[in-house]
């Protein structure tokens, strides 16, 4: 299996939210449900974009400098884990899955945001992020230049469970926004979308991935990572 991080293993989705609730306070703009489910739509592919938003006056650049600084002011250091992340990639492993994790973070976020070892990502049989390779970060570390939503971004990762006898219709890539399910869909990877990410409610996935001109089953949401050991032993 494929597993994204964010939103699904760690909790980060609030104080992101919260990050960009303050921002946007700050500017005399109010917070309501509409901004939040702007974000919600656009968060792990299209930040960019909401980076104009929030600093129309500042360059991507600058922009990002200015988040990262609101981030260290209103954010715990670490990010928390979800408290069953481990014990559901554990279960995995007890089913002889190979478990990959593929995210749009650069490796030397982790330290600061995941603790420097999780045990859910010592559990992991590899881990694939953007830019520069970290040995330290995990013994098989996979790295692409490109980021999700690009159907590219997953290539490492399917070539890498190709390699141990796991062909690509056999792969299932759980993730929690749109940006997951872009990637998977252009591997033509089945998905699980959970709601502990950045879409958080079943109608939100169906009707945002129908937008994509995606078909997502509702047996195909589930609440968490916790509920999917049970769902693949049912396949």
């Amino acid at each position: 299996m494929l597993c994204d991080i964010d939103g699904v293993l760690l909790n980060s989705i609030p104080p992101a939210l919260e990050i960009v609730k303050t921002i946007l306070i700050s500017q005399g703009v109010e917070w309501t449900e509409k901004r939040e489910e702007e974000f919600r739509k656009i968060a792990g592919f299209r930040l960019t974009e909401y980076f104009t938003v929030l600093f129309p006056n500042q360059s991507f650049e600058q922009a990002r400098a200015s988040w990262r600084v609101i981030q260290q002011q209103i954010i715990p250091s670490t990010i928390p884990a979800f408290p069953y992340a481990t014990r559901a990639i554990r279960s995995l492993k007890k089913l002889k899955l190979l478990v990959v994790l593929a995210t749009n973070r650069q490796a030397a976020s982790f330290p600061d945001h995941a603790g420097s070892h999780p045990p859910w990502l010592d559990l992991a049989d590899a881990i694939q992020t953007l830019g520069k390779r970290s040995p330290k970060l995990h013994p098989r570390h996979l790295t692409t230049k490109w980021a999700k939503p690009n159907g590219k971004a997953l290539h490492p990762a399917i070539q890498w469970l190709k390699m141990r006898g796991v062909p690509k219709h056999e792969i299932v890539f759980v993730g929690d926004s749109l940006a997951d399910l872009i990637a998977a869909y252009e591997n033509h990877l089945r998905f699980i979308g959970v709601l502990t990410g950045t879409i958080d409610t079943q109608e939100r996935w169906i009707l945002w991935a129908r937008e994509y001109n995606i078909s997502l089953a509702t047996e195909n949401i589930i609440p968490s990572i916790r509920e999917f050991p049970e769902w693949i032993q049912h396949q």
